[in-house]
């Protein structure tokens, strides 16, 4: 496989379907997504261990 550009797209993927799998393959809706004036936070099952959405 060939990879280029600024970002490694398959190792990208696959470090994301690690941690998918490692999670326990939550669904879809069990993701959250928080945003205030504060600045946006993701969550899974639970609001209050969310984590910051990262910037550009």
């Amino acid at each position: 496989m060939h990879q280029w550009g600024p970002r490694d797209l398959a190792d990208e993927t696959g470090e994301a379907l690690a941690w998918w799998e490692g999670a326990g393959r939550p669904e879809l809706f069990d993701f959250g997504l928080t945003v205030t004036a504060d600045g946006h936070r993701v969550w899974l099952g639970d609001p209050s261990a969310a984590w910051p959405v990262p910037t550009a």
